[in-house]
């Protein structure tokens, strides 16, 4: 099976950061006064669209029952602003890393104040202490708005990439010498490529014990369910954590890294899919990859993703029966 990478749509994103001082001032408990909100930051996204200005502010929340403090609110300043887009909210931490707080798509219609998720938890000191910075709070905004009438709304939360493995230094030497002193020799369809045990050992196991298990003689094993160009992808990750030109065989190293039990290259291919395949047209196709390779965070995407994009619904069966 092969997908079509999505088309780029016209889009314009700009980035905006807003700072909150004095931040302890708003952090107590009144039952009397629900809310205290903090002023607007006003600013232009620069898209070169009508009525093309925008406000963001900060609501904490002062109930007895919230469990958290702070929530942001976000629109456009005009009634008569009509586009679509979404934006994405990220609180900067004590060691300036941008943290994923949440995003909306939105179509942008009048002036409805727009709540994203409430964040900052109320009992946590830790919390307080990675982002109250000199009791400051840093809010960075991306907005996103599309110029055209064709580009999908992502759904309302990403999927995330794990961290990166840290992997012993002289696993990309060994990448580059693999094919000379590799000691397993493996055949994959006629072609023969070398790979070193202890790394296999080290970062994939099941793929040892399936090679192991197909041993044919004593220094030759061979492979009989993959693409060689699949399997050279798929020890290019295992070697060095990234695979170039992923997109190009990103139907075959999903099933593969689930097989395998590959977490990592799984959620590469899963955010991938995501965010550089789907459309409305493709979302049973990839909504099936998906249950085959248990797959629950994109499956969950595609739900929300043809929620935010599909107002009457007359697709797959499977998709409209957790749509209704």
């Amino acid at each position: 099976m092969s997908l079509q990478r999505r088309k780029d749509g016209k889009i314009h994103t700009s980035w905006h950061e807003y700072k909150v001082f004095n931040v302890s001032s708003y952090l107590y408990i009144d039952p009397r006064r629900r809310r205290t909100t903090t002023e607007f930051l006003t600013f232009s996204s620069g898209a070169g669209i009508d009525n093309d200005k925008w406000f963001l502010r900060l609501s904490f929340d002062h109930s007895l029952y919230s469990e958290t403090w702070v929530a942001v609110q976000f629109n456009s300043v005009s009634k008569k602003v009509a586009t679509r887009g979404y934006y994405s909210i990220y609180i900067v931490d004590n060691k300036k890393n941008e943290i994923f707080v949440g995003r909306r798509p939105e179509y942008f219609k009048g002036h409805h104040i727009h709540e994203i998720i409430h964040f900052l938890k109320r009992n946590s000191a830790s919390e307080k202490e990675q982002f109250l910075i000199n009791d400051t709070l840093t809010i960075r905004l991306q907005l996103t708005l599309f110029l055209d009438d064709i580009t999908p709304l992502p759904a309302d939360e990403i999927i995330e990439l794990y961290p990166k493995a840290d992997l012993p230094d002289n696993f990309k030497e060994l990448y580059k010498t693999k094919e000379v002193d590799g000691d397993i020799v493996v055949q994959v369809k006629g072609k023969t490529i070398r790979v070193h045990q202890d790394v296999l050992n080290i970062r994939c196991p099941k793929l040892l014990n399936v090679l192991v298990s197909n041993q044919t003689k004593k220094d030759s094993l061979i492979v009989f369910d993959m693409d060689p160009k699949v399997f050279e992808k798929l020890l290019e990750f295992i070697y060095l954590d990234q695979v170039t030109d992923l997109d190009d065989h990103i139907v075959s190293l999903f099933g593969e890294a689930d097989k395998y039990e590959l977490k990592v290259l799984k959620r590469m291919c899963e955010k991938s899919l995501s965010e550089d395949f789907l459309t409305v047209e493709n979302a049973q196709t990839i909504y099936d990859l998906a249950a085959r390779f248990n797959s629950h965070e994109l499956t969950g995407y595609i739900v929300m993703f043809l929620k935010f994009n599909v107002r009457e619904t007359k697709g797959p069966k499977s998709l409209d029966d957790r749509r209704g």
